[in-house]
This record gives C-alpha cells, sequence and structure tokens, in this order.
C-alpha cells in the first residue's frame, strides 16, 4: 500500500541545510527561493500532485536556489508517495553521490531502502538500510528499525529480530504494530510465551488522545486479540482463548475472524451450542471473507455434533443455495466487466481528491455489484492497481482543465494583440510619435526670434500692457493719417503731440523691456524642460512598443502546448486503458479464485447433504 508521510522528515531537514540538528541551531523561519515555499504549502495542503508539479516547473526553469539537496529529497519523497516509483529511485540513487554531506546520503539510502521494501525486494531494502550511518536524523531512526525488524520476520529470522527489539533503548518506543507483528511470527513458530508477551503488549498500550490514532489503535487491539486467542488454542487452553476472542469488537474490521476463533474454542471444548452463537451471527457476513464460508459449514456441523440431523440438513441446504447465489454474482459481475462498470466503479470516488484510497460513493454503494467490487477493491493487492486508475482520471481531468485553459489563453492573445494594433494605429494617425520633433522646431523659432528682439533691442515685441498696444496703434494710425493729408496744411502741432505721446509709450516699453525678455527667456527654458520631458516619454513609449513581446511567438507555443498536451493525452488513454485491462485480469482472477473457493464449499455442502439424505435412508 502506498501510504506515506513526510512530514517527519521536512521536520528533520527543517527548511535549510540538512546537516545539523534541532539542538544545534532553530529552525529557519524563512525559505531562500519562492517555489520551494510554494513546494512545501502544497504539500502541507496534502497536495502531492501540486507540490511535484511545482518541483518539477523549477527543475526546468533551472532548478530551485539557496537550499542544498533539500529539493532533490522532497522531489524523490513525494515521487515515493505519489506512486512514481522509478522517478523516486533514479532520484535517491543520484543523492548517493560521495560528495553528497554524510546527512543527504543517509536520506537517500533510508528513502531508497524503503522504495525497495514497498516494492517486496527484502534483500535490497536490507542492504540499502545497512548503508545508513548511526548519525541518520533521529526522526527516522524509528521507522527505519521499524522496517528492518519487518525485514528479519518476513526471512523468519526470529532470534535476530527479537535481539533488535530488545536493544533498544525504550521498548515501548516500537508501538503496536511492531509488537503484533512480532508476536504473529512467535506464534506461527510455536513459541507461544513469547507470542502472548508481544501481543500483550498491544493491548495494554494506553489508548491516544487523537481520534484518528485511537481508531488504528482499536484495530489493532482487535488483531492482537484475536491473534492471541488462536495462540491459545492451539496450546489446548480453550478458556483463554474465548476471553481473548470475547474482547474483539463485534463492530471492528476484524470481528470475523474472532467470531470463528470464538466458535471453534466452544467447539473444541465440546460447547456446540455456543459454538453456534458465533458462527450464526457470522454466516451473514461477506462470503468473500474466507471465515464467513468457513461458517456456514461449521453451523450444520455443530448441528449434527448436537444430534439434530434435521437442522443440519437444513443449514447445509440453505448454504448450498448461499453458494449458488454467489456464484451466480460472480458470472453476473464477470459479464459487467466488458461494459465500463470497472472504470465508472473508480469513478464513483472523487477524483478531485486523488491522495486517499479507492471509497466507494455511498448510494451507487446500494447496488450489489458495485459493492462486491469495493470489497475487493479494499483488499491489498488492489490498492495500487486501483490507485493508479484514479491517479490517471485525476490526470486526465488535469489535462482537459488545460486545454480549456489553453484555449482560452489563445483568445486573450488574439484580444491583446487586437487591442495593441488599434492603440499603434490611433497614435500614428494622431501623430504622437512625431509631436516632439514639431515642437522642437517651434521652441527654436521663438528662441531665434527673441534672440533677434533682444539684439535689436526691439521694444515694443514684448510688449505686454494691452492698453499700450492699443495707444500705440491709435497714435501710429494717427500719424498715418497726417501723413495722408494735404502737406499745405499746418497740422505742426498735432503732429508734435502725437510723437510725444508714441515717444512716451516708446519710454514706457523700454522701462518694461528687461522684465518682459526675462520672462520670456523663462518661458522658453520651462518649454526645454517640458521638451525633455517629453521627449523622455517618447522614448519610455518607444521602448515598450519596441520591447514589447511578440504576440506570435506565444501563439506559436500555445500551439506546441496545445499539440503536447493532445499527445499526453492519448498516451494516458492508452496507459488508462493498459492499466484498466490489467486491473481487469486482475479481478477476473480474484473473481476465478473466489468461485474456486465457493465451489469447494458448495461440493463439500452437497456431499454433506448427500451423506445425511444417505444416511436416513439406511435408518
Amino acid at each position: 500500500m502506498r501510504t506515506f508521510s513526510l512530514r517527519a522528515w521536512l521536520l528533520a531537514v527543517g527548511l535549510g541545510a540538512s546537516c545539523t540538528t534541532l539542538a544545534d541551531e532553530p529552525l529557519p523561519s524563512s525559505v531562500a527561493d519562492l517555489r520551494y515555499g510554494v513546494t512545501l504549502y502544497e504539500y502541507y495542503q496534502s497536495n502531492y500532485f501540486g507540490a511535484l508539479s511545482e518541483l518539477m516547473v523549477a527543475e526546468a526553469r533551472g532548478g530551485i536556489q539557496g537550499h542544498s539537496d533539500n529539493p532533490e529529497l522532497i522531489a524523490g519523497s513525494i515521487g515515493l508517495a505519489f506512486g512514481m516509483e522509478q522517478r523516486a529511485g533514479d532520484v535517491f540513487t543520484r543523492l548517493l553521490d560521495a560528495s553528497r554531506p554524510q546527512a543527504v546520503r543517509d536520506t537517500a539510502w533510508f528513502y531508497l531502502g524503503k522504495l525497495q521494501y514497498q516494492q517486496g525486494d527484502w534483500a535490497g531494502a536490507r542492504q540499502s538500510f545497512e548503508q545508513v550511518s548511526a548519525d541518520i536524523d533521529q526522526r527516522l531512526t524509528h521507522e527505519l528499525a521499524v522496517m528492518r525488524l519487518q525485514i528479519l520476520l518476513r526471512n523468519d529470522d526470529f532470534k535476530e529480530a527479537r535481539a533488535l527489539y530488545e536493544a533498544a533503548d525504550n521498548p515501548e518506543q516500537w508501538g503496536e504494530l511492531a509488537n503484533y507483528n512480532l508476536g504473529v511470527a512467535l506464534g506461527r513458530e510455536g513459541d507461544a510465551v513469547a507470542a502472548q508477551t508481544y501481543l500483550n503488549r498491544v493491548v495494554s498500550t494506553p489508548l491516544r488522545v487523537n481520534p484518528e490514532q485511537q481508531k488504528i489503535q482499536r484495530a489493532l487491539r482487535d488483531r492482537a486479540y484475536t491473534a492471541s486467542g488462536y495462540v491459545h488454542i492451539q496450546q489446548g487452553e480453550y478458556d483463554k482463548a474465548v476471553a481473548q476472542f470475547q474482547k474483539v469488537r463485534l463492530s471492528g474490521p476484524y470481528s470475523d475472524r474472532a467470531l470463528l476463533g470464538l466458535g471453534w474454542a466452544y467447539a473444541s471444548k465440546q460447547d456446540w451450542p455456543n459454538a453456534l452463537s458465533p458462527w450464526q451471527k457470522l454466516a451473514n457476513g461477506s462470503l468473500q471473507q474466507a471465515s464467513v464460508l468457513e461458517s456456514l459449514m461449521a453451523v450444520p456441523w455443530a448441528y449434527e455434533q448436537l444430534g439434530a440431523d434435521v437442522d443440519a440438513l437444513a443449514a447445509y441446504e440453505g448454504a448450498e443455495q448461499v453458494f449458488m447465489g454467489e456464484l451466480q454474482k460472480v458470472e453476473a459481475i464477470r459479464q459487467q466487466l466488458s461494459q465500463q462498470l470497472l472504470l465508472n466503479s473508480i469513478r464513483q470516488s472523487d477524483t478531485r481528491g486523488n491522495q486517499s484510497w479507492f471509497a466507494l460513493d455511498l448510494d451507487q454503494a446500494l447496488q450489489p455489484e458495485v459493492a462486491f467490487l469495493g470489497e475487493v477493491f479494499a483488499r491489498n493487492d488492489f490498492q495500487t492497481r486501483v490507485q493508479a486508475i484514479r491517479d490517471l482520471l485525476f490526470l486526465q481531468s488535469t489535462l482537459a482543465d488545460w486545454q480549456q485553459k489553453l484555449g482560452i489563453y489563445a483568445d486573450l492573445l488574439v484580444q491583446r494583440g487586437q487591442v495593441r494594433t488599434e492603440k499603434l494605429a490611433r497614435m500614428n494617425e494622431q501623430g504622437k510619435l512625431q509631436q516632439e520633433a514639431a515642437l522642437r522646431d517651434e521652441k527654436s523659432r521663438l528662441a531665434a526670434w527673441l534672440f533677434s528682439v533682444e539684439k535689436n533691442r526691439d521694444y515694443l515685441a514684448l510688449l505686454t500692457d494691452e492698453d499700450a498696444i492699443d495707444n500705440l496703434e491709435i497714435v501710429d494710425g494717427a500719424l498715418e493719417n497726417l501723413a495722408a493729408l494735404n502737406e499745405d496744411d499746418d497740422y505742426e502741432e498735432e503732429l508734435r503731440q502725437l510723437n510725444f505721446y508714441r515717444g512716451i509709450l516708446l519710454w514706457n516699453a523700454q522701462e518694461s523691456f528687461s522684465a518682459n525678455l526675462w520672462e520670456q527667456k523663462r518661458s522658453l527654458q520651462l518649454l526645454d524642460k517640458e521638451l525633455e520631458n517629453l521627449a523622455s516619454n517618447q522614448m519610455s513609449l518607444q521602448k515598450a512598443i519596441d520591447e514589447a513581446p511578440e504576440i506570435l511567438p506565444y501563439q506559436q507555443r500555445m500551439g506546441l502546448l496545445d499539440q503536447r498536451i493532445a499527445a499526453e493525452s492519448v498516451a494516458l488513454e492508452q496507459q488508462l486503458a493498459s492499466e484498466e485491462a490489467a486491473l481487469r485480469a486482475q479481478l477476473d482472477q480474484a473473481l476465478n479464485d473466489h468461485k474456486v473457493r465457493v465451489k469447494n464449499y458448495l461440493a463439500r455442502a452437497r456431499l454433506s447433504i448427500a451423506r445425511l439424505y444417505d444416511e436416513r435412508l439406511k435408518q
């Protein structure tokens, strides 16, 4: 099963270099690369797909800077959690280079061994774990020890397993699962005393506060009580076996084996009435459980021991009908496998929550064939295949979303190009890009005029008093009129007065000339500054126009991405079809195996029926 957590490791390495312990320096409170922070955020939101995608994008764009080997370790670890075993193995193998820090190599060996452990390569996992130094971060030592212990148990190396267990500074650190595995293994070996010791440690551990942890603890307790009961049966301690079986919760997931064992414990004492009770209760369970199949045959057998042959015959015939109905159900499901029942059953689970295991929709679970598939899928050997299909369905949905977004982006690019073209056309039409040159020409003309005025001391050119200008125009007009009159007439006095008034006006203009000249020069200076600002703005505008990204390359890139997504979608469809075919074959084999088991029990039931009828005929 692909259950996995990175939290312990993330806390171990912090956000910086992974070569110091928390006692040496505090955890960093910031990240050096934003993409690394985004990756951690996505991970802690349980969005492993997003976290891995962020790392892969960062890798394509030059990698994450400032965090040593941590990004690679996270990439490999998330890949391992997400089922990308080949990618995870490649990453961890690359991190084993001698140039890497010892802490990094230890972590890589640990996760490489864990990958091999999950793949069932016990020898390879053991070799990898042996490469881990004693300086590995303490947060990983417990899980490492548990996996080492489990490998020893799988290799039937019980002596070394017990030595490893007892070598721990605090035996309580092993936890309930390690105690349970060791107890069950020793029980199968016949070491009942040692087995009971470890199983008792499972049930004596105080319940934790966390509800989820409590749920796991209670399930392990049920399994430990059940295993302990069977060990007692092996030792002929039937009363103790009954006591252990009765501690198992009837509402728990492991009550079937406990009920079966409880019946056999009573049967071993020849207490047939009490043996019947748990077996009859168990007979109503799912026939995919071997204990239920066995109970259907155990009930009539117990009736026979009580001498109730009529009840025994009825129970055998009832079991026969149940077995025949189960065979019909198996055949019906097999026929429907070609009608998309398989994928539809998986699609009924929420593919958006792609991090969790397969869970049937409650409404659909009411359908018998789907409920049957759900029980099959819940088995460990189906989990990996089912989760792979769910991941592929999630990726298929993601690609469809991306393809839709690409269409939207393409439309946005077209609209952006149209808006840019329209703006440039309006600017060219209004001549905004040529305004600065025309204004500079006008400014040069004004400067030349002012220079001429100053040089020629043209007082009247800078005259700004409107009354004075009007009076000067009147005087000049009068002088022109006098000049046009008959020369014989005497206008000398009028001419003298007009020239006098004109002189006064010229005097006043001369008095204000310097101030007016300074004001005009100041205006030219301000105009120079405004022209400089205009030139700067036009340069910025021209630069923005020149350096603005071209739409065409983006459109070409969008086209390539669209083709790539289309190709990936085709490959995804092919892989989905391949995984579905493999799952169908696996399910078909499981159905065949189940059918064979049911047929065997059906044959036993019919033989028992025939035997009872034969005995009655002989009477």
